[in-house]
């Protein structure tokens, strides 16, 4: 692999695993108690808005500022299907996001929901990638890569299940001797015994995992349409191919429109008869506070890391790109010090845990050295 695609490809490993939990960051109240916790369409919109500003500012700093670095091969029909499978994939992308922030709102946890997610997209994202270029990578290396992805992602499920376990055991939390406990359904409150409300929780996180794991399978789309769209294995354009920063514009820009569309929808479902955009347009505006740094902060760094793979992916091949997809070794160190996930976990959940960090970390070895 060259230096440079590894350089690429490791700075965007890193930054993967960082933005969600900033995202996450913003979302959450900062007092600990619940209040001024930060509307979570609105914190998508900041990320989502930032997104694609990023887009455009990589455009200009990546072509240097030449001329023509904004023009498109929209003249043939070739050349405007190539536009339309990046923006695809920019959609591909938000859906993959969108149902990670839903999954993350039912209580699904992190450490467990980002190495779900990096599962599904590393395997179809990389058989896809791969049938479109199988002289780029070596496929025993390859997929040897992708099934110890298959051993992480049960190594990490395990971890979290024994956790749980071992919590429920124990009888929940430290300090949680307080007979009822206010759930929310609805919109509306209801008061309900432990056991039901942790029966309520538990629900919801299943619920979760399975809108995670929708996510994982979008997610597994984007980088193969990306892919199309900078090398046309179709021929469809007939030579007027796109640069990766000018794929990387309408990427960005078609996540930023469909963000924007679908979490506006979203916030007119709570204020019924009023219109969608107003009411976002009037939430947007209202929220101000350390969350916004958080989203945007997220956004800009979510954008940087995907351009970095994708050029990477160009340069080595877009299936050894999936290298990138170690990022929840990162991710699950910020849910651990930043949200306290696996507090007070026992030895078996830690052993599952490392077990997790070497199965990951072999699979990116057995990856990047696929590359042709």
């Amino acid at each position: 692999m060259q230096l440079t695609a590894l350089l690429e490809l490791g700075a965007s490993l890193a930054v993967l695993g960082t933005w969600p939990a900033l995202l996450e960051k913003a979302r959450r109240p900062i007092d600990g108690d619940g209040r001024g916790e930060r509307c979570p369409h609105i914190c998508f919109l900041d990320y989502a808005l930032s997104y694609g500003c990023c887009g455009l500012v990589v455009l200009l700093v990546a072509s240097g500022g030449q001329r023509g670095a904004l023009s498109l091969p929209l003249g043939t029909p070739g050349g405007a299907a190539l536009c339309l499978v990046a923006a695809i994939g920019g959609a591909l992308l938000q859906t993959g996001n969108a149902c990670m922030q839903k999954a993350l709102q039912l209580g699904c946890p992190m450490t467990t929901l980002l190495p779900l997610q990096a599962a599904l997209c590393v395997v179809i994202g990389t058989t896809a990638n791969y049938c479109l270029q199988p002289d780029r990578s070596d496929p025993r290396l390859l997929f040897s890569g992708v099934f110890l992805y298959f051993l992480a992602i049960l190594s990490s499920s395990s971890a979290q299940f024994r956790h749980q376990f071992d919590a429920d055991s124990d009888g929940g939390p430290k300090g949680s001797s307080t007979k009822y406990t206010k759930i929310e359904e609805g919109g509306l409150k209801a008061v309900a015994e432990p056991e039901e409300a942790g029966a309520d929780a538990r629900a919801r996180r299943n619920r979760g995992l399975a809108i995670g794991a929708v996510g994982g399978v979008a997610l597994g789309g984007f980088t193969p349409a990306f892919n199309i769209s900078v090398n046309d294995q179709f021929g469809w354009s007939g030579g007027a191919r796109l640069s990766v920063w000018g794929a990387n514009m309408i990427f960005s820009l078609s996540f930023m429109a469909v963000a924007v569309f679908s979490q506006s929808r979203q916030l007119s479902a709570k204020h019924p008869g009023e219109s969608a955009w107003e009411i976002a347009r009037r939430r947007y505006w209202e929220s101000w506070g350390r969350g916004r740094a958080f989203a945007v902060a997220a956004g800009t760094l979510c954008g940087i890391a995907n351009y970095l793979q994708f050029d990477g992916g160009k340069r080595a091949g877009f299936a050894a790109a999936f290298v990138v997809q170690a990022f929840p070794l990162v991710g699950t160190l910020w849910g651990v010090y930043l949200f306290g996930d696996y507090k007070g976990a026992k030895r078996a959940t830690v052993a599952l845990l490392g077990s997790t960090y070497v199965f990951y970390t072999a699979a990116a070895l057995l990856i990047g050295l696929s590359a042709r």
